[in-house]
């Protein structure tokens, strides 16, 4: 096994960077293509494994990202990472994440693709400028006018052992030899929660610690314990959500999924109106998708629409009983903007014997 590799967690991996305009998007160049080259690489050769409870001793200083006592993390991680090689054995996680984008992009783009190299070493040439041209001009002579170079990741992060998938898309136009639009998608198979802290993308050298990430015995138990059929499971979800989402945001596709994961990025990035925009799309195909219901409620939770997230949120307990999310974040509501620890208090009990993770504040505000 080769596909692990513990590191510090970034809240880059947990957000997305800016978006090209929406104005602007790829679809009818790609359409209109001779030819496409793509590519796809990774940005690390294993999977990330970061879910050490060491939150106190974890920092990163400066732009280089250096790490400080990290030693107690670092020794967790080497654990969790056996633990997992254990129970994987020879599935593939990069492999799956390659078949899974390639039949999509065959699926949308049909015959106009053909595979090609990721960028290489650029030994041999005075500056990366100058690879780059060399490297355009060998695919223009191939018959190829554009090329996408993906970028994937994957990996656990924080205390609860979060599985995130990201995927990066870079078009350029080879004729031009130049960038004509980029975008990055995360997924992961966890619902919001309406005391998450919207991470700001452009502090992408921060560590990103959300409330509910506290120390859990469960953060690689819950991956190992049936022999991995849970991870493969979430994780192909996780990967199948990152294409569809980065499809429908080239513009190539319309998918109520996509749409669902673009609406948690647009959460993230605190664009509350092309989240709501996002979610209510999904709604229009799905009326009963529960987790866009979920997102939306939290949408409105941060936009200020307290009274409409709780509408919405009060909607989803009749229909799913046994949705947690839905019970905390009533517990939330109540108790942060409605300082309401009587309303409060049976939907936090609810939500902690559906699963949900503890809250401090909730606990003040009921009196426990």
């Amino acid at each position: 096994m080769k596909h692990f590799r513990s590191l510090v967690p970034f809240a880059v991996l947990l957000c997305a960077l800016p978006a090209a305009a929406k104005d602007d998007l790829p679809a009818e160049r790609l359409k209109s293509a001779e030819q496409i080259a793509w590519t796809l690489d990774s940005e690390r050769t294993e999977m990330t494994i970061s879910v050490s409870p060491a939150r106190q001793t974890l920092q990163i200083a400066g732009s280089a990202g250096l790490l400080i006592g990290s030693s107690i993390s670092a020794i967790q991680n080497e654990k969790y990472r056996k633990a997992i090689e254990e129970v994987l054995v020879d599935y593939d996680c990069s492999q799956v994440f390659r078949d899974k984008l390639a039949g999509r992009l065959d699926e949308v783009l049909e015959s106009k693709l053909v595979a090609a190299n990721p960028m290489g070493s650029t030994a041999g040439y005075n500056n990366v400028q100058d690879a780059k041209k060399d490297r355009y001009k060998g695919l223009r002579a191939d018959g190829s006018d554009i090329l996408i170079d993906f970028k994937m990741d994957y990996g656990l992060y924080g205390y609860e052992g979060l599985l995130v998938t990201k995927l990066e898309a870079r078009v350029y136009s080879l004729a031009k030899g130049r960038l004509e639009w980029k975008e990055t998608v995360v997924a992961s198979a966890q619902d919001v929660l309406a005391n998450d802290k919207l991470s700001d993308p452009t502090n992408s050298m921060m560590p990103s610690f959300s409330t509910r990430l506290s120390a859990s015995e469960d953060a690689i138990s819950q991956w190992t314990g049936d022999g991995g059929v849970l991870f493969r499971g979430r994780y192909e979800a996780a990967v199948d959500g990152c294409i569809s989402a980065m499809l429908n945001a080239m513009g190539l596709t319309n998918e109520p999924l996509g749409d669902r994961y673009l609406g948690m990025l647009y959460l993230m990035q605190k664009d509350f109106d092309d989240a709501t925009a996002a979610f209510q799309r999904v709604l229009a195909a799905e009326p009963e998708n529960i987790s866009a219901m979920n997102g939306l409620s939290v949408v409105y939770g941060h936009d200020k629409k307290v009274d409409e997230a709780i509408a919405l949120a009060t909607k989803i307990t009749e229909m799913a009983p046994d949705f947690g999310p839905a019970e905390f974040n009533l517990a939330w509501w109540y108790a942060d903007e409605k300082e309401d620890g009587a309303l409060a208090k049976p939907h936090y009990e609810k939500a902690l014997a559906l699963g949900m993770p503890e809250d401090k504040k909730i606990q003040k505000a009921i009196g426990e």
